[in-house]
């Protein structure tokens, strides 16, 4: 046995990590000390629960300044009779087990109390749990191994309008009770946890159908043809609502199954395009808006410095250093979406295709030689279609059309090769003008003694002029006609 003196709290406090400052904690541990008083707690104002179990106190004292306690843990003592709990007006749980309690009171200025726990106390008759009724909050009350003896204490139970949880058991008034159980549930009607087990909705209609049979013809005989009564009424509502499930079920795969038919009939005329390649679902077309659109290309124009999207005859202002970082590391992130409105490699293809219809329309006009009327012209023009060397892919599904292309590796040409390549002047069948000015008049080779060491200058000496480049004809061509 030990005082519960300043010095021990704060080692309590200690012990148990918790603040040095009394005010500042709302938890103090002082239970199993050994303590006879309840004392110097006045600085722990800030305190809502407190254990106090385990202990020698014969009296409830010293908790005056805990005005905001939530939880008292007072089981396991030799407390005698509930008093001095009148700063702790909202109190929620109040636990008084195992003590010597004789009589419930001095609870009506606690509102919000909704636990009351009593078991193992000394309480007897009616009249020593009537304070309940002063407390109508109470939901949970736990009176069980008390010495009830009193049958009238049902009197009281059955007016407490918020009980929900009530142990009863190891008390003398159990055994007088014929029926207790069902006695019990009928009596207490919003009662859903008797001692060892909860009251469930059939258990109550059973309790009830079997004390209307006993009201009516006094038998026990009757009670329970009408509790069995009430049994199968239970069973037959009960498969009859498994069948509704059932066939509530089968009618709504059934209406799944139809919706999916007449979603895939509707939709079999369309292309892959159309459709989420991720989810399956269908693509619904919508006109995007002219605002939607301009801000779309000026945020992409951004990403690939092309600063005439989305701009309305005004340049857009110089980018900040910030900006451009952003801007780069965009348009790395956004490889592949292209301009918003098609992939990169879709972009590509689109071009291409576009390409292709050009190169048929021309040799369609060059076919017709201009002579062909304009409906014939459009006529021919709207059956040509690009061949497969015109990179025609673009009309192919969306899945092909995004496919990645793989990057075309040039080969390493040496410069020398390079320049023997040129000499020969036979790539593909075709040869430029240097190239025939060069089996013309041959490089001079250089003068004795000096030697032309780089390649540089052998390319320098060799090289056609660049307005030769870019002319080609074909092996064989008269250079008279060129002339």
């Amino acid at each position: 046995m030990c005082d519960m003196t300043k010095e021990v709290l704060k080692e309590a406090c200690k012990e148990m990590k918790l603040y040095g400052t009394p005010s500042l904690n709302d938890k103090l541990y002082c239970h199993y000390k050994g303590y006879r008083r309840i004392q110097n707690l006045e600085e722990y104002t800030g305190l809502k629960v407190i254990w106090l179990e385990g202990n020698g106190l014969s009296k409830i004292e010293g908790l005056e300044q805990q005005t905001k306690l939530r939880t008292l843990y007072l089981q396991e003592n030799l407390i005698e009779k509930i008093e001095n709990l009148g700063s702790q007006t909202i109190l929620d749980s109040l636990n008084l087990s195992q003590n010597c309690v004789t009589r419930i009171e001095n609870l009506g200025h606690m509102p919000r109390l909704q636990t009351l726990q009593l078991k193992n106390n000394s309480l007897k008759t009616a009249d020593d749990v009537r304070g309940l009724l002063e407390v109508p909050s109470i939901s949970t009350l736990d009176i069980q191994h008390n010495k009830i003896e009193d049958v009238e204490v049902f009197d009281v139970l059955e007016q407490m309008p918020e009980l929900r949880v009530l142990y009863l058991q190891g008390n003398d008034v159990v055994k007088k009770v014929k029926w207790y159980r069902k006695s019990t549930i009928c009596r207490l009607k919003s009662l859903r946890y008797l001692d060892d087990r909860p009251v469930f909705d059939d258990e109550r209609m059973r309790a009830e159908a079997w004390m209307q049979g006993w009201n009516e013809s006094g038998t026990v005989d009757a009670a329970r043809e009408s509790e069995k009564r009430e049994l199968d009424r239970q069973r037959a509502e009960k498969k009859a609502k498994e069948e509704a499930n059932f066939k509530a079920f089968d009618a709504m795969v059934k209406r799944g199954r139809e919706e999916a038919a007449r979603r895939a009939e509707e939709t079999a005329h369309l292309g892959q395009e159309h459709f989420n390649i991720f989810s399956g679902e269908q693509i619904v077309p919508c006109r995007e808006s002219d605002a939607g659109r301009e801000t779309r290309e000026r945020l992409w124009g951004k990403t690939v410095n092309d600063d005439s999207l989305g701009v309305r005859g005004q340049p857009a202002p110089p980018m900040t250093k910030e900006e451009k970082e952003e801007r780069e590391r965009i348009r790395e992130a956004c490889e592949t979406v292209g301009n918003g409105a098609f992939s990169k490699s879709e972009l590509e293809y689109k071009k291409k295709y576009e390409q292709a219809r050009e190169n048929a329309r021309q040799r369609v006009k060059d076919m017709c030689g201009g002579k062909a009327s304009t409906e014939a012209q459009k006529a021919a023009l709207s059956d040509v279609k690009p061949t497969s060397s015109d990179f025609g892919i673009f009309n192919q599904s969306f899945v092909e059309s995004v496919k990645k292309e793989e990057p075309v590796v040039e080969p390493q040409v040496d410069e020398q090769q390079e320049d023997e390549q040129q000499a020969d002047g036979s790539a593909g069948g075709m040869v430029g003008w240097g190239d025939l000015k060069k089996a013309a008049n041959p490089p001079v080779p250089p003068p004795p003694g000096k030697k032309n060491n780089t390649a540089a200058d052998t390319r320098k000496n060799n090289a056609p002029a660049a307005a030769d480049v870019d002319v080609r004809v074909e092996v064989g061509t008269d250079m008279d006609e060129l002339d």
